[in-house]
């Protein structure tokens, strides 16, 4: 009994020191509507075996409106259990790991957020394509040096990033989309438009900064703040460059 009792602790307090494994965060449109996404941020949890139940694999996605948080996937009410999350309409949390889908925006930060997001490629140039193909595909995705990245604009197009010294630069970018740049309280800054290059420009990489896309002429923007010193993302779209959501959808 003492030995039987022994190894349901055991059990027990493996699945409670488990480290989450965030698979995805994805940055894209639905089929539905081309520029008016719902963003949502995916991940899977490892399960430990904890009598009676077997190890298992737990997945998580979250999805944003401009009015709540959808939340769907497999073994939630025990990951849910076991993880000791907080969920409310609008906001998911457990350890370290945060999500919140507030006014139209997703946010989701933790300490290795950007460890998560790191691609398995072969080349640099394969740093687009990470963020749109695949399981495994990355809405936002970034090298471990931490210099290199790569947002997607829907599904068939993407946007690379580099950070040299204290500069960014757009290093590739599809042919229909313009991109700025926000930091601090300046004005969006263009940085390209389509194959032209209008930076690089300055750039603090220790603080946030906000990435803002167009691929319809400027009529909507896809915005990213990226913080790279504390990680964490925060996706949405608006009329103007970091402007408020765009008016409220429901799912």
């Amino acid at each position: 009994m003492l030995l039987c009792l022994a190894s349901m602790a055991g059990l027990t307090s493996l699945a409670q020191a488990q480290p989450v494994t965030l698979s995805s965060v994805q940055f894209s449109q639905d089929s539905i509507s081309r520029d008016d996404p719902i963003y949502a941020v995916s991940f899977e949890v490892s399960l430990p075996a904890a009598f009676p139940r077997p190890a298992r694999t737990a997945f998580v996605k979250l999805a944003c409106s401009n009015t709540a948080m959808r939340v769907n996937g497999s073994d939630l009410d025990d990951f849910t259990a076991r993880q000791q999350a907080t969920l409310t309409k609008t906001s998911l949390s457990f350890a370290a790991f945060k999500a919140s889908c507030v006014n139209g925006q997703l946010s989701v930060s933790h300490p290795q957020l950007l460890t998560w997001l790191v691609p398995k490629i072969d080349d640099l140039s394969d740093l687009g394509d990470a963020t749109q193909y695949g399981h495994d595909a990355k809405g936002f995705a970034i090298t471990v040096n931490r210099l290199n990245f790569a947002v997607a604009v829907g599904p068939y197009a993407s946007t690379a990033f580099q950070r040299v010294g204290q500069t960014l630069k757009v290093v590739a970018n599809s042919a229909d989309v313009a991109v700025s740049l926000t930091q601090g309280r300046a004005k969006a800054q263009p940085l390209a438009l389509g194959d032209q290059r209008l930076g690089p420009l300055a750039l603090n990489a220790q603080q946030p900064f906000t990435l803002h896309l167009s691929r319809d002429n400027g009529e909507n923007w896809q915005n990213v703040t990226v913080n790279l010193a504390q990680p964490s993302l925060v996706f949405w779209t608006s009329a103007q460059p970091g402007g408020p959501a765009n008016p409220p959808f429901t799912f």
